[in-house]
C-alpha cells in the first residue's frame, strides 16, 4: 500500500513549494542585499561629506583662531628676532598638524565601515552557501525528477536513465508511474 505522502503528484507539488520558496529566500535575500548596500553607501557618502565638512570648518576655525593668536605673538617675537620666520613656521606646523589629525581620523572611520561590509558580505556569503546545499539536498531527494511546462502542456522530465516499467492507481484514484 502506498503512502499518499510520497506520491508523485505530492512530491511534485512538495518539490514546486519548495524551490519556490528557495527562489523566494534568494530573491529576498539578494533584495535586502541590496537595499543594504544602498544605505550603507548613501549612509558612508553621506558621513564622509559631513565628516569632510566637519573637518574643514574645524580646521579653518582652527586656523582663524591659530591665525589670532600667532599674530600678537609674532609680532612680540617679530619685534625681538627682526624676522617673521617664525610665524611662518608655527602656522604650517599648525595646518599640517590640523590636515594630519582630520585625515587620520577619516580614514580611521572608513576603515571600520569597510570592514564592517566586509563582514556582512561574508555572512551573506555563508548564507548564499546554506542555500544552495539545501537546493542540492532537495534535489538529491526527488531522484532527478524535474516539472516543466512546454509548449503549454505539462511534463514530467525523469533522471537520465530512469524508464517507467508500469502505470497504476494509488488507493485514492490517481495515477501513478513505477519508476526503474
Amino acid at each position: 500500500m502506498e503512502n499518499p505522502g510520497t506520491s508523485p503528484g505530492h512530491m511534485s507539488s512538495l518539490v514546486e513549494k519548495l524551490q519556490a520558496r528557495t527562489e523566494q529566500t534568494r530573491q529576498e535575500i539578494e533584495r535586502l542585499t541590496d537595499e543594504q548596500f544602498k544605505t550603507l553607501s548613501e549612509s558612508l557618502s553621506e558621513s564622509s561629506r559631513n565628516a569632510l565638512t566637519t573637518t574643514e570648518s574645524d580646521i579653518a576655525r582652527e586656523i582663524e583662531a591659530m591665525r589670532s593668536r600667532l599674530t600678537v605673538n609674532c609680532n612680540t617675537v617679530s619685534l625681538l628676532f627682526g624676522s617673521r620666520l617664525l610665524q611662518m613656521s608655527l602656522l604650517g606646523f599648525a595646518l599640517m598638524t590640523g590636515l594630519f589629525a582630520g585625515g587620520w581620523g577619516l580614514m580611521a572611520w572608513m576603515g571600520s565601515q569597510v570592514q564592517t561590509l566586509n563582514q556582512e558580505i561574508s555572512t551573506l556569503s555563508q548564507a548564499k552557501e546554506i542555500e544552495q546545499q539545501t537546493l542540492s539536498k532537495l534535489r538529491r531527494k526527488t531522484w532527478g525528477v524535474q516539472l516543466e511546462t512546454i509548449e503549454g502542456k505539462k511534463y514530467i522530465i525523469l533522471d537520465q536513465g530512469s524508464k517507467v516499467t508500469t502505470t497504476a492507481t494509488t488507493r485514492n484514484g490517481r495515477q501513478a508511474l513505477e519508476l526503474k
